[in-house]
């Protein structure tokens, strides 16, 4: 009965408490009493086990009045309508900022907000019942590795409110794109790294990190694929479910953390296996990597990204999660690099920000409006892992 129950609570909260339309739970031979029940309730129609029963309410309704006294609204108590009506879709265009300012405090991000406005699609009438539950969502980020389908569960009801194709997704991930000061997301990709920078896993065989250098006291499956592809200077590429189904203890040493594959490459290339480890998030690190990262805690961490903001921001947020060190990620580097060529500007979406370990740093870089990538200071930072390895 909780099966049915609990299925038509979250029906009902987001059909505006109306007993109508259907509901399925699974029945199978796994779970006889809960397919005799809907049988029951369904006046003995059905004939053989399937995979699910779908139950209208009306019926389930009507069983509960005669077999308990009273009907499905009351026996479920106080209900939560998720759904606006017409009228109050009218009220809330008008009040929607000043609400979600109220929910959200500090987080409520007035740029976000004044995009909202400008952004007809998003403040349609069809959208408003998303905008009221993106504060319910953002509430409970940043996560611990909470799954995208737990966390729209848990915020909503509906394990499929923050599927891609939903218009909660969509805003949600536009106050994390603000937030996190990275370009609002347009592609599977994008979209991914927003949630994992919130702590969400979209699923833990996509969430992936690279290495080359590392190796661990274990000896299984993971352990001796660390420590071969180590020993024979061959980067490996590890997900999230392999880092938790086996955990692993570094055997020592400094760990250098860069941003772009190609300098996995490089040193792969350059200096093989006598690498010290060296960790690639691939951009904002995934999931895999900080599960892999947190595993280096009480080791010496040094850090870096590309030169743009998001680099500048990932690196902050290093120093403060790991007590990294900044790893030619200063002025001087930066002078350098940006006087060897060409470079691209800054992407008007990506917010400045400053550098605390080197306030020239941002300086610099405001003033020259220049991003510079990894790859262009790929020699000193193979000097630099050499030095490292002759320590």
């Amino acid at each position: 009965m909780a099966a049915l129950l609990d299925a038509a609570r979250s029906k009902l909260e987001r059909n505006h408490l109306r007993v109508e339309g259907n509901i399925r739970v699974p029945a199978s031979p796994d779970a006889p009493d809960l397919w005799r029940l809907c049988n029951a309730i369904r006046g003995g129609r059905a004939t053989s086990f399937t995979r699910q029963i779908s139950v209208p309410l009306t019926e389930l309704d009507r069983w509960l009045l005669l077999n308990c006294g009273q009907g499905l609204l009351q026996t479920l108590g106080p209900l939560h309508n998720k759904r606006m009506s017409d009228d109050e879709k009218d009220a809330y265009r008008e009040h929607w900022p000043r609400e979600i300012r109220n929910r959200l405090g500090a987080r409520a991000d007035e740029r976000w907000l004044a995009w909202l406005r400008t952004s007809g699609k998003l403040v349609q009438n069809s959208n408003f019942d998303a905008l009221r539950l993106t504060p319910d969502v953002l509430g409970m980020l940043p996560a611990e590795g909470i799954s995208l389908t737990e966390l729209a569960e848990r915020a909503t009801g509906d394990t499929k409110a923050l599927s891609r194709d939903r218009r909660l997704a969509s805003i949600v991930l536009s106050a994390l794109a603000f937030e996190q000061g990275v370009p609002r997301p347009e592609s599977v990709e994008s979209e991914r790294a927003i949630w994992e920078a919130a702590g969400v896993v979209v699923d833990t065989l996509s969430s992936q990190v690279m290495t080359i250098g590392v190796r661990v006291h274990e000896k299984h499956l993971i352990g001796r694929i660390l420590n071969e592809s180590s020993d024979e200077g061959v980067p490996s590429i590890l997900t999230l479910d392999q880092l938790t189904r086996y955990s692993v203890t570094p055997t020592g040493g400094p760990v250098f953390v860069c941003e772009n594959p190609a300098v996995i490459a490089a040193a792969a290339r350059t200096l093989g296996s006598q690498c010290p480890a060296l960790i690639c998030t691939q951009g904002q690190p995934s999931a895999a990597a900080r599960r892999l990262l947190d595993v280096f805690s009480d080791h010496h961490v040094h850090w870096r990204g590309d030169f743009d903001w998001t680099g500048l921001r990932a690196t902050a947020r290093a120093i403060a999660d790991y007590e990294a060190v900044p790893w030619l990620m200063d002025a001087e580097t930066y002078r350098t690099a940006v006087g060897r060529g060409p470079s691209e500007p800054f992407k008007e979406s990506d917010t400045p920000c400053d550098a605390p370990w080197d306030t020239e740093l941002s300086t610099l870089m405001k003033a020259s409006g220049k991003t510079v990538m990894e790859e262009r200071i790929i020699p000193e930072l193979m000097a630099s892992l050499r030095v490292a390895t002759n320590r």
